[in-house]
C-alpha cells in the first residue's frame, strides 16, 4: 500500500522562503504548481521506489519552485537565460553564461533554474544508472 504525500502551501513556503510574499506568489498560484507538478512527480510514495520519503516530497517541491520561477520569466518576457556567469561587465553592461550540458530536453527544460538543476542533481543520486521512463522512453541519468 502507498501513502501519498501531500505538500500544503504554508509548508512549501517554509521550505522556500523566497516565495514567503502572498502578494507575488498567492496561495492559489502555489497550490495550482503542486498540482502541476504531481502530474510530473506522482505523489504517491512506495517506500519501494528508490525516489522516496523525503526525497520524493523534496523533488515535487523543487519541481514547484522551477515551475514558479519559469512561469515568473514567461510573465516578465525574460526567457530562459540559464548557466554559470563566465563573465560580467560593469561599463555598458555585459554578461555571458557557461551553458550547462544538457543531455536531452529535459535536462535542458530542468537547467533553466538552479531549482531545476537541484532536482536534476536529486534525480542523479536517487535513481540508478539503469534508467528512468519519461514520457515512453528511457532517460539514462549519467
Amino acid at each position: 500500500m502507498t501513502n501519498k504525500i501531500v505538500i500544503t502551501v504554508d509548508e512549501f513556503r517554509e521550505v522556500f522562503p523566497e516565495f514567503a510574499d502572498e502578494t507575488k506568489y498567492p496561495d492559489a498560484v502555489i497550490q495550482s504548481f503542486i498540482i502541476q507538478a504531481e502530474c510530473y512527480i506522482s505523489p504517491d510514495n512506495n517506500p519501494a521506489w528508490m525516489l522516496n520519503g523525503e526525497s520524493r516530497r523534496l523533488a515535487i517541491m523543487l519541481l514547484v519552485a522551477h515551475l514558479l520561477i519559469l512561469n515568473n520569466k514567461a510573465l516578465s518576457g525574460s526567457g530562459a537565460a540559464g548557466g554559470t556567469v563566465a563573465s560580467k561587465s560593469a561599463g555598458s553592461v555585459s554578461v555571458s553564461f557557461v551553458a550547462p550540458t544538457n543531455k536531452n530536453e529535459l535536462d535542458f527544460w530542468l537547467n533553466q533554474t538552479g531549482y531545476g538543476q537541484r532536482l536534476l542533481a536529486l534525480l542523479q543520486v536517487k535513481v540508478p544508472a539503469s534508467g528512468l521512463y519519461i514520457g515512453g522512453s528511457q532517460r539514462i541519468l549519467e
